[in-house]
């Protein structure tokens, strides 16, 4: 892999980070049930998917409150 894409990745793994901090514990607690490999050991595709998760939850629960 490039250097770039590899910039790009840890940057969006730090993106998913900030992201799962904002959620509820059983949040996140679910999140490591779905992601058992954990945010560093996490594929492109899985990256994606999870990142568009945490977005999409964190919606819901601002639209709660």
């Amino acid at each position: 892999m490039s250097e770039a894409f590899n910039k790009i990745k840890q940057y969006e793994k730090e993106l998913l980070r900030g992201l799962l901090k904002q959620c509820t514990q059983k949040q996140q607690e679910f999140f490591g049930k779905m992601y058992p490999e954990g945010i560093d050991k996490i594929d492109t595709k899985s990256l994606y998917r999870a990142i568009q998760q945490c977005e999409a939850t964190l919606k819901i629960n601002k639209e709660r409150s």
